[in-house]
């Protein structure tokens, strides 16, 4: 009997997510999504190490940004409870050095400390004892994520994303919701209050992007909102599986990757309306197009053209490191607990 998770990593989405049970994957495709996540996680850990240690031809001092490095962590910590791996030395080094870069304040961003709260949690998941990564990581950054939260109740996307292909307060908007994942379950009123403050501003902002709309039917609070929103994104997948950046413009593993996440977090919990039917049919091809797409050496290849304004060599190079992530935290979040 083998047990090839996600339930744990989808209780971490605070929103307390529960499986949408349908059909589950078949053998031979979840055969081929550990193959393929196999294959990814030594790419994010070796390039993630890279990045930070500045030994990257793109980055010569060093850094935990927004793209990598966070986000390397994140599809990690997913992928090792996927896998099954209780110990991955590499990635766990990783995380750590992460948590103590950004504690300093005049270095963390919005963008990093979510992302790394969410890694740490899910690395320490079923441990609440004080003193852990994730213990250390809340207060470092808790405090400072307090004090960066904007009067209208969000956080503002730095680094690349002002250069991203929307509007800045729609990526502040994206980022704001990572921040709601975050923070779940940290116990403390004034982070209650920062949350619902958030909640108010994302209520009242529009956005169109297809990241948008995952993150909206993520974090949704009703049924409704979350039928409406994952309605809207599975309008804009293409024949072949994939998503656009916006809309339906030309697909590509990035926004695939963030889509597929959102259709494998549903809360659907019934497994007979046409809703739930509808979102496998989007997620078993969002996950084919996946696996079709990657690469012998692991990663996914990802212009940066279709998202930001600033397409260059080093910028195609980020947006390949974060749709690799993004890709391996679809295909992750796409694997169901089986018994065989």
């Amino acid at each position: 009997m083998r047990r090839l998770l996600f339930v744990a990593s989808v209780l971490l989405l605070a929103f307390q997510v529960p499986l949408l049970a349908t059909e589950p994957v078949t053998l031979r495709v979840e055969t081929r999504i550990v193959e393929a996540l196999e294959n990814s996680v030594p790419y994010l850990e070796k390039d993630g190490r890279a990045w930070f240690e500045g030994e990257n031809i793109y980055q010569e001092k060093g850094c935990v940004s927004c793209h990598q490095v966070p986000s390397g962590v994140w599809s990690l910590a997913h992928c090792y409870i996927s896998l099954d791996s209780k110990s991955r030395e590499l990635g766990d080094e990783l995380l750590h050095d992460a948590v103590a870069f950004v504690s300093d304040p005049e270095i963390g961003r919005p963008a990093t400390w979510a992302q790394i709260l969410i890694a740490a949690k899910l690395r320490e998941q079923g441990d609440a004892s004080e003193g852990g990564l994730f213990d250390q990581a809340k207060k470092s950054f808790i405090p400072e994520i307090l004090k960066a939260q904007q009067e209208d109740g969000r956080w503002k996307a730095q680094g690349q994303f002002p250069s991203q292909k929307r509007p800045i307060k729609e990526s502040d908007a994206v980022v704001t919701m990572w921040m709601l994942v975050a923070l779940e379950g940290a116990g403390d009123p004034q982070v209650n209050d920062s949350v619902a403050k958030a909640q108010k501003y994302l209520n009242a902002f529009k956005g169109k992007s297809n990241e948008w709309l995952a993150w909206r039917s993520i974090t949704a609070k009703s049924d409704a909102d979350r039928r409406r929103f994952l309605g809207r994104l599975r309008k804009n997948q293409h024949q072949d599986g994939s998503f656009g950046w916006s809309g339906k413009q030309p697909g590509n593993v990035y926004s695939t990757g963030v889509a597929l996440f959102a259709l494998t977090s549903s809360r659907y919990a019934s497994s007979n309306d046409a809703d739930s039917k509808e979102i496998w049919k989007a997620r078993n091809a969002a996950v084919n197009y996946l696996l079709e797409k990657q690469q012998e050496e692991g990663y996914w290849l990802q212009s940066s053209k279709p998202i930001t304004n600033k397409a260059s060599e080093s910028h195609d190079y980020i947006y390949q490191y974060w749709s690799t992530a993004w890709a391996s935290l679809g295909l992750s979040q796409a694997m169901v607990t089986a018994d065989r």
